[in-house]
């Protein structure tokens, strides 16, 4: 089980967003005009999927599926969140030693994806400016 803190960390940045910057994907469903009501869906939603194991300051890796190469993300929340490393070993590359140059100009699609997260994560980046 993660630290408390961690997770509300997670449930934080999604509150922020939506509060702040009216982030709402699909899979929450239709959104509610009252944010606050808004806010519980959407909490409720993320609060199902599994957890994202938290690795070093605001970087995470996906819990599932339980394998080797899962990627690595850093997020400040779903409208400011990036692949820090396509595995582990890269995550410790970047962050403890050298970025990897090429990091920065790889695609979404470059790298595995997040099941659950990834859509919360990266669909706004993948459909371009204002969700189009």
């Amino acid at each position: 089980i993660l630290p408390v803190h961690y997770r509300d960390y997670i449930l934080d940045c999604f509150k922020s967003d939506i509060l702040i910057s009216d982030y709402w994907h699909p899979t929450f469903g239709d959104r509610p005009t009252n944010k606050n009501e808004a806010v519980k869906l959407a909490l409720d939603y993320i609060r199902d999927l599994p957890p994202l194991i938290p690795l070093y300051s605001h970087c995470f890796m996906p819990s599932y599926p339980i394998k080797l190469g899962n990627p690595v993300i850093s997020t400040i929340g779903p409208s400011d969140t990036i692949h820090y490393g396509a595995d582990l070993e890269e995550y410790l590359t970047n962050e403890f030693i050298q970025m990897a140059a090429d990091r920065l100009r790889r695609s979404y699609d470059a790298f595995p994806e997040i099941p659950y997260w990834d859509g919360l994560f990266f669909d706004a980046y993948k459909r371009g400016p204002a969700g189009k």
